[in-house]
């Protein structure tokens, strides 16, 4: 009986945070989808967005195969050391996006942060092409 309360309770807060999460991302990968082919502009994109995402750790942007081409952005600025980043092993690049183009991953631990993280991803497409996703990682403050 716990347990399965326990589940619920997680499922309605991970649903919850979805619903916070995924405009605030839709419209920076809407942004993202007309500044494709332009490493700079996405990058100003992912700045003027990062303030909007309540809790952000960092933003970044991918392309299909899970290949960073954009830096890293976080509200300290921009870090362009993850340009080329395979992420195609990580998780949240492991988990199928849903239909409606969002996904907020399962908790996983960070290889940087060495915390408990999550990643919401979002699409990215150009009249109905898959160009990519933006993400959005969420570093846990409470373990240190």
């Amino acid at each position: 009986m716990m347990d399965s309360t326990l589940k619920g309770t997680i499922h309605r807060q991970r649903e919850a945070i979805a619903r916070t999460l995924h405009e605030p991302i839709a419209q920076i990968a809407g942004a993202c989808a007309a500044v494709w082919s332009d490493r700079a502009q996405l990058n100003e994109v992912l700045m003027a967005g990062c303030g909007h995402i309540p809790s952000c750790g960092a933003l970044f942007v991918v392309d299909p195969a899970g290949r960073q081409i954009s830096d890293t952005v976080s509200a300290t600025g921009a870090e362009s050391a993850d340009v080329g980043r395979d992420r195609s092993t990580r998780p949240y690049m492991r988990e199928a996006v849903p239909a409606w183009g969002f996904l907020l991953s399962d908790a996983y631990v960070g290889l940087v942060s060495h915390r408990p993280s999550l990643t919401a991803l979002h699409v990215v497409r150009r009249d109905w092409e898959l160009l990519g996703y933006v993400g959005a990682t969420f570093i846990s403050k409470i373990c240190r």
